[in-house]
């Protein structure tokens, strides 16, 4: 800093150190009832708070449920805010409800912080649905038709879904 006084010129040197405040975290999910293979949205908008926590390294968002890493993210957007995504159909989460934490690593004005939110994972269906086949005129003379299949819909790309039957017949011709 540099001062004048029109007469004299006096140069100084001014310390400024900043000590970063504890932070609380604004945690946003995209919905707190999902379906299996929905996409998890969790926004958090860290803010001033008055407690510390454990955290994720600076400038870091993570999400865990228990000590299982889900999603973290280093991207801050203009608005402050990180998002972080996570596919269930990664089975990160258990069906029913699930108790997620937020881990926030800090950054030079702000201390690091944890939050917790709730969501609950519901069962996805599949739908089976009978192939082949599956009419035949009642007539007591001509026999069933063979080949009775059974599809299914509705599974995820990756999942391994069972069908399967001990037998299938008319019950007369």
């Amino acid at each position: 800093v540099t001062a004048e006084d029109g007469r004299t010129t006096a140069g100084y040197e001014i310390a400024v150190t900043f000590t970063p405040v504890d932070s609380s975290l604004a945690v946003t999910p995209s919905s707190a009832s999902l379906t299996y293979g929905d996409v998890l949205e969790v926004t958090v908008i860290p803010g001033i708070a008055s407690a510390k926590a454990l955290s994720a390294m600076p400038n870091t968002v993570e999400l865990y449920c228990g000590e299982a890493l889900l999603a973290s993210s280093e991207r801050q957007s203009p608005d402050g805010s990180y998002a972080l995504t996570h596919d269930t159909a990664g089975k990160g989460l258990a069906i029913g409800a699930n108790t997620l934490t937020v881990r926030y690593g800090g950054d030079g004005s702000l201390n690091p912080s944890t939050a917790e939110l709730s969501v609950t994972l519901g069962k996805l269906s599949v739908t089976a649905s009978l192939g082949g086949v599956t009419e035949k005129v009642y007539d007591a003379g001509t026999d069933a038709p063979e080949g009775l299949t059974i599809d299914f819909s509705g599974a995820l790309e990756g999942d391994e879904v069972t069908v399967s039957y001990a037998s299938a017949a008319y019950g007369s011709k």
